[in-house]
């Protein structure tokens, strides 16, 4: 076949020739006819020829040369490693950043990819950010074992600050790069409001970070008045007392029963006790009786008995409900009322 089309291109039979390469499909006879082509100053027929004989080099070289880059993309993807890096220099140079990523990424150089990733946000400031942020999150998936890991991520990092893109920076240093505490001090300086969603990346872990870290964060969401997560991180350090605070700086009434309740600790009684007083505890026995109960847990006699006083100037209390001895602190603890399982801790408080 091949001195088929050697004969036929020398007659100047170009159909003939092209037609015995699309019959026997010989690459040799398909390189040939490209050739002879390529000097006739058919380029683009010469190109496709190129294809077809599986010489990709030649395929780019014509396509660079002619600025075909529609076809030059295509070839590059299914040419050898040092050819796909050739072509994504190339479309670096002409600022084509997308198509040279995307090169960079499949020949191996997962570092360029990123970087050239990013120009293409600073070259668009900032639009299509989503889509950037793909190429650069697939490029560190594959990056992410290779030494310039790291280095990656702190350079990803300052370019999503720069843009303005806190977020994705917190979530990248959360997610990708452990570094709960830089994360919390970025929101903490830009003033970012942490979501639920934030925490959780903030806490992937709990045996991995440490205290100081965690209650950092909880002071940052209680000064955000988001009081229950605070609560939340400030548990999760040890702190129920600072933890319970931020319930009653919340007035999260029902919380603070239910945190007291399961909390078992003399503080925590009291100060619960005492915010329950600020409530309508005359129109609500409820949380009257839940004000005494806690305080009986306390084991808080002086503050047990003021609060009964108090019970008893109300003329519309009834007489079950309140205790109007004047002994009433030493009686409640004769009469064996209080739990003697409820030990203070410590603990809880320092």
């Amino acid at each position: 076949v091949i001195r088929e089309a050697r004969v036929a291109c020398h007659m100047d039979n170009i159909e003939h020739a092209a037609e015995l390469v699309s019959t026997s499909g010989c690459a040799a006879s398909a390189h040939f006819l490209a050739r002879q082509l390529e000097g006739m100053g058919v380029i683009r027929e010469a190109i496709e020829y190129y294809r077809q004989s599986g010489t990709f080099g030649h395929a780019i070289r014509l396509s660079k040369a002619y600025g075909l880059d529609a076809e030059l993309m295509s070839f590059a993807l299914r040419s050898r490693a040092s050819l796909m890096r050739d072509c994504a220099r190339y479309f670096e140079e002409k600022k084509e950043y997308e198509k040279a990523a995307t090169l960079y990424k499949k020949c191996g150089c997962f570092r360029k990819s990123i970087d050239v990733s990013l120009c293409i946000s600073r070259e668009e400031n900032g639009a299509n950010a989503a889509q950037i942020f793909d190429l650069v999150d697939s490029a560190l998936d594959t990056l992410k074992k290779d030494s310039d890991y790291e280095e990656c991520i702190q350079n990803y990092v300052d370019f999503l600050i720069d843009m303005d893109q806190i977020n994705k920076a917190v979530q990248v240093l959360c997610i990708r790069s452990k570094q709960i505490e830089r994360a919390i001090d970025l929101c903490a300086k830009h003033k970012i409001t942490i979501s639920e969603a934030m925490v959780e990346d903030m806490s992937p872990d709990y045996g991995d970070v440490s205290k100081h870290i965690v209650v950092k964060l909880a002071k940052i969401l209680r000064k955000q008045g988001q009081y229950q997560l605070a609560c939340k991180k400030f548990t999760q350090a040890g702190d129920r007392l600072s933890a319970l605070k931020c319930l009653v700086k919340g007035g999260l009434t029902s919380n603070i029963i239910k945190y007291a309740t399961v909390s078992r600790n003399r503080e925590i009684y009291i100060l619960s006790a005492n915010y329950l007083q600020h409530l309508d505890w005359r129109g609500d026995e409820s949380i009257r009786k839940t004000i005494i109960r806690f305080y009986k847990k306390a084991n808080s006699a002086d503050q047990l008995a003021a609060f009964m006083e108090a019970c008893n100037e109300e003329s519309s209390a009834s007489e079950d409900d309140y205790i109007a001895d004047e002994s009433v602190s030493a009686s409640i603890f004769d009469s064996g009322e209080v739990d003697e399982d409820i030990v203070y801790d410590d603990s809880i408080s320092s």
